[in-house]
């Protein structure tokens, strides 16, 4: 049936009586001449036949009904488009459409292609519209690289939307703008940080990461130290739970070791005196090894890979 729409009007598929169904398609497409496969055994009565095609019928009837309703929907979109911008950007971003921008499509689609009025939900007029957005998202694919990529293949639509990406420049404001819009607290008030102070304080939140992590760590290897004592003056230590533990500590271990590769301790005061000048040596080489960075330039690499994604 569905191949037959292929050739023939959408009218055969009109009527929603048996009757009419077995002259329009079931006797037009011989259907009487037609074997299950599932039932090779059985010979079915003709009657049982007209009956199993007709529900067959009935779902190929509201598959046309819904995509000429689509049909109906992709002029109304574009329409829709030219008049408003925040249409096409709801559109574009997936967004559903508020009962009042939906009005011009209930509108179109109060008639259904065979003329049998039809009133559609809201829910159901967005379900369409993000089909539309689905099939037209397959033949334009937007991202950077598929652009970038198929060179002068690309669609009209796509290669203008590459030029309006390339056009867009951060320029010295912006960058400005960028660079003094990072904050520290400060007596419980967010203060700005000068752009001559921004390595040093990104790095600064770098090292107490670091310290949050390890300090975390330590406690855990502790706790496992102490539990492996205990298991082991047992009169009989499962040796299972010996293994376990002392795996896990030795896991616990080797995130502090990654950053602090010869460093001991019993106690958790004990770790932060050994850690506390390790700490100061590697803010300082890393400050030192950073200190050749051009912001600026990563600000606008960040920008521009910003807008790729975009």
């Amino acid at each position: 049936m569905v191949s037959d729409l292929s050739t023939a009007p959408i009218e055969f598929y009109s009527s929603t009586s048996m009757s009419r169904f077995r002259q329009a398609v079931y006797d037009r497409l011989n259907f009487s001449k037609a074997v299950s496969p599932q039932f090779r055994a059985f010979e079915l009565k003709e009657r049982a036949k007209q009956c199993a095609f007709y529900d067959a019928y009935i779902s190929v009837r509201e598959w046309i009904k819904r995509v000429e309703t689509l049909k109906e929907i992709i002029p109304t979109l574009s329409e829709g488009f030219t008049a408003s911008e925040s249409l096409f950007a709801s559109f574009l971003g997936g967004k559903r459409l508020s009962a009042s921008q939906l009005r011009t499509f209930r509108t179109a689609t109060a008639l259904d292609c065979f003329g049998e009025r039809q009133k559609l939900s809201n829910v159901f007029l967005n379900t369409f519209i993000f089909q539309v957005r689905n099939v037209f998202l397959a033949e334009n694919d937007f991202t950077w690289s598929a652009m970038i990529s198929n060179g002068d293949s690309i669609s009209p639509l796509q290669h203008h939307v590459e030029q309006k990406i390339r056009s867009l420049e951060a320029d010295d404001a912006f960058i400005e703008q960028v660079l003094g819009g990072f904050t520290r607290t400060k007596k419980k008030k967010n203060v700005p940080v000068l752009p001559e102070h921004l390595l040093e304080h990104v790095i600064e939140g770098y090292v107490r990461k670091i310290q949050w992590i390890t300090t975390k760590q330590a406690g855990h290897v502790l706790s496992l130290r102490k539990q492996y004592e205990k298991e082991n003056r047992r009169k009989r230590p499962r040796k299972s739970k010996l293994e376990t533990l002392e795996r896990d500590s030795e896991r616990a271990m080797d995130v502090i070791t990654s950053f602090f590769e010869e460093i001991t301790f019993k106690s958790l005061n004990e770790f932060k005196r050994e850690r506390k000048p390790l700490l100061i040596l590697f803010k300082a080489s890393l400050l030192a090894d950073l200190r050749h960075v051009d912001l600026n330039r990563m600000m606008l690499d960040a920008f521009h890979a910003e807008l790729s994604e975009f």
